[in-house]
């Protein structure tokens, strides 16, 4: 059972750290405008963070209804540096969990706030990101999931804060096998992943 006491003790801790500096080697990272090598940061100081469960806003027929904001926000990402500037969903990162369950289906409306402007450099050389197209475009994927194709978040399928739809609507039919599915942006130009390949 949690007594007022058992309550206050990490409260009060978490107050304290608010009040202590960072670290001189993260002050020194910082100060001289560097990258900073996360093998300095302490490990294992933050409990690991549980997104928190969306609930329905109600129901589109027979499915339950979510609506789901894109925008930019500040997050600490571990206590020993400042807020971190990123872009989530719902003001979290990596965003809030979905509950559903199997042959029961979802829609989710996927709403676009986030700045017209990207917070990082834009490499206009890559197919879907040249000039004349907009920075900062987004589309949402579910990784996994059995999806009908006007659905499925495809990489041109973006849309702008700008646009007058600003939003894109999915319905998920939920009939794949029960899985932990994620979803995220799945536009062009914009979204990759990379790897450095060994060295002999």
């Amino acid at each position: 059972m949690t007594t007022r006491r058992n309550f206050l003790k990490p409260t009060g801790v978490a107050g304290a750290t608010i009040l202590m500096p960072w670290p001189h080697h993260i002050q020194r990272a910082f100060a001289q405008g560097g990258s900073l090598d996360s093998s300095t940061l302490t490990k294992f100081i933050d409990p690991l963070p549980i997104p928190a469960i969306l609930q329905p806003q109600g129901r589109a027929g027979k499915a339950a209804s979510y609506q789901v904001t894109m925008s930019q926000f500040a997050q600490t990402l571990h206590s020993e540096l400042p807020p971190t500037t990123v872009w989530g969903y719902e003001g979290t990162y990596p965003g809030p969990t979905i509950e559903a369950r199997r042959n029961k289906p979802v829609v989710v409306k996927w709403m676009n706030n986030l700045p017209t402007q990207h917070i990082l450099p834009v490499d206009t050389t890559l197919h879907g990101a040249e000039p004349g197209v907009p920075e900062v475009r987004s589309v949402v994927h579910l990784h996994g999931g059995h999806t009908q194709p006007q659905f499925d978040g495809f990489p041109d399928d973006w849309y702008t804060s700008e646009d007058p739809k600003n939003f894109a609507v999915f319905r998920y039919k939920n009939d794949q096998e029960p899985a932990a599915l994620w979803y995220h942006d799945h536009v062009v130009g914009s979204i990759r992943v990379g790897w450095e390949l060994p060295r002999r």
